[in-house]
């Protein structure tokens, strides 16, 4: 009985693990308003610093993270854990934080329930690193 138990609860924890689904960042910002884009870098006496930029309506980095979204609407993955990133996107409540040649990215934001929700995606290592530019 308790190995029934188990596997199945294994199973299960395999299931909810492998749910994919599809997010569409274009509906989830404002698309008549900037992103604001924060970028940590540390510097001398491990002093940690941030750099702050404006992501401005249908400017090339606009532009250019519109097309990314388009590109990446499938694949997330529920994520409940807390992360540090070298830069994070925000507006709002939506926000999308990235690694320096990482991965993968993250982004939170309030779902249609009111809920605030966390997903991560999978994407080839510096596919972002035009933000940084």
């Amino acid at each position: 009985m308790i190995r029934k138990i188990f596997t199945v609860a294994v199973i299960s924890i395999m299931i909810l693990g492998s749910c994919q689904t599809e997010i569409s960042i274009n509906n989830i910002i404002d698309n008549n308003a900037p992103l604001v884009l924060i970028m940590k870098s540390d510097e001398i006496n491990n002093d940690s610093l941030q750099q702050t930029d404006t992501i401005k309506i249908n400017s090339e980095k606009w532009d250019r993270l519109k097309e990314f979204a388009r590109n990446n609407m499938s694949g997330w993955r529920t994520s409940p854990a807390s992360y540090i990133s070298d830069f994070y996107i925000t507006q709002n409540e939506f926000r999308l934080l990235g690694w320096i040649n990482g991965d993968g990215i993250v982004i939170g934001f309030i779902d249609l329930d009111g809920k605030a929700v966390q997903y991560s995606k999978e994407i080839k290592p510096g596919e972002l690193e035009f933000l940084l530019e």
